[in-house]
This record gives C-alpha cells, sequence and structure tokens, in this order.
C-alpha cells in the first residue's frame, strides 16, 4: 500500500456573481493555494448582497498528486481531513482536472476555475466530464478527521499507472456538477497540504497489486517495475514460467 500527499500546490479556487451562472461558469476565480484550510473547500450557494439582492458563491478544489512511483493499482482512497460543515446534506464529487497546466508542473492558477477534463464550461457536468467517485454525501461529512472517498479504480487506475500526476478536482454534485439553482448556506471545510500538523494533509491511500514475484536475470522482482514497458501487475509468466 503506498501513501501518496498532494503537492503544496493544491487550493481552492472561487468565484461570485450576482447570478449564479455567471459564477457557476465563469473562466477565472481566485485562488487560494496557500492557505492551511478553508471553510469552503466546495460551495454551491448565496449570501445577501451588501448592495442589495443575493450574491452567489461557488468553490472547488484541485489537488496534484506525484505518482509517477505507482506502476500498478487495484484500489484508491482519496483522503480529507474536514474542518467544518454547513452543507445540505446531498454531496460532492471527484473529477478528473486539467489544472496545473494539465501535467502538475504548474501552480495553480486563476484561470484553472473551469479546468475539468471534458467540460464545455457552461452545461451541467454529467455526461461531459471524467467521474472519479460516486457522489460522497455532506451529511457525513467528518470536521475532526479523515473523510475517506473511494475512487474508481476502473476510471482512475490507467491514469495513475501511465502518468507523472493525478489531477483532481472536487465540486459541489447537486447544484454545481448538476447546474441547479442552490440554496444557503451550503458549503464545507477542509484541510490543505499547507496545513503544519501532518496528520491533516490531504493524500490517496493506493492498493497496489502484486504482479509478477521472480528474479528476472539475478534482479529481484521487488526492484522491478516494469519488463519491456510492461507493469509487472500486468505480467502473468515470462516465457511460459509462472
Amino acid at each position: 500500500m503506498a501513501i501518496i500527499y498532494a503537492d503544496t500546490s493544491d487550493g481552492n479556487i472561487q468565484r461570485n456573481n450576482f447570478s449564479f451562472a455567471s459564477a457557476r461558469e465563469a473562466t477565472s476565480g481566485v485562488v487560494l493555494s496557500s492557505s492551511a484550510s478553508v471553510p469552503y473547500f466546495v460551495r454551491a450557494d448565496y449570501a445577501a448582497s451588501r448592495r442589495g439582492g443575493y450574491m452567489y458563491y461557488v468553490a472547488r478544489s484541485f489537488y496534484a498528486f506525484d505518482v509517477s512511483s505507482i506502476s500498478s493499482v487495484t484500489a484508491v482512497t482519496l483522503k480529507i481531513y474536514g474542518e467544518s460543515d454547513n452543507g445540505d446534506g446531498e454531496g460532492i464529487i471527484v473529477l478528473r482536472s486539467t489544472a496545473f497546466g494539465g501535467d502538475g508542473a504548474s501552480a495553480l492558477a486563476a484561470a484553472d476555475f473551469n479546468n475539468i477534463h471534458g467540460w464545455d464550461g457552461s452545461s451541467a457536468m454529467s455526461g461531459q466530464v471524467t467521474e472519479y467517485s460516486s457522489v460522497y454525501p455532506t451529511s457525513l461529512w467528518n470536521t475532526s478527521g479523515y473523510n475517506g472517498i473511494t475512487l474508481d479504480q476502473n476510471s482512475i487506475g490507467s491514469v495513475i499507472e501511465s502518468n507523472n500526476y493525478l489531477l483532481l478536482a472536487v465540486v459541489d454534485h447537486k447544484y454545481d456538477y448538476l447546474k441547479a439553482s442552490p440554496p444557503s448556506p451550503n458549503y464545507i471545510g477542509a484541510y490543505y497540504s499547507d496545513e503544519s500538523v501532518f496528520a491533516k494533509r490531504p493524500h490517496l491511500v493506493i492498493t497496489e497489486s502484486a504482479g509478477y514475484g521472480h528474479e528476472v536475470n539475478t534482479v529481484a522482482a521487488a526492484s522491478i517495475g516494469k519488463v519491456n514497458t510492461v507493469a509487472t501487475a500486468n505480467i502473468g509468466k515470462i516465457n511460459t514460467v509462472d
């Protein structure tokens, strides 16, 4: 089992507007990438404006994980330490992201607000994006411990095995993902990688396949990640030998 902590470039991007559609469909937002925690880890709601009427808010969180050391995957869990809960109880969802320059090499930027793989930036996200999880109910949100979100191995396994970085976005499901008018309030808080207490930092728990378990040309199996570019987890036999 491997534990991979998120890069310190992780963070939150928020946008507000007098129209929910304008806030949700914005092409940029305000980045909070050096905060230890924020109460708006994920947000889709409104509040009274000082100018009269209502101000709508959308917040999404983004993570980059260096998975270059992982050659095979059988299970993945995203661990997020909760900070507060003002959600309506419906849930959040983890999606594939194209933030961080698309390859994890860049810092989180304001223009990453809508960098969700496959999304056209305005429609409901369903049917367009790559879902890495089912809906995780905010009614279960732990504000004093880790929340374990099971990720779909079928959709995420090959991405981890073939890329140096795994890029994730976490969004509100019922209102942001499905494009529906939000209630008030509806937000939850969480900790990020800049948190000084290591035991609160976001991370992945990855279960790896055992793979081929014998020496190859006197090299121990534990020291072999691939044979002729094929991950050992995908090798059953070499030259008919189990």
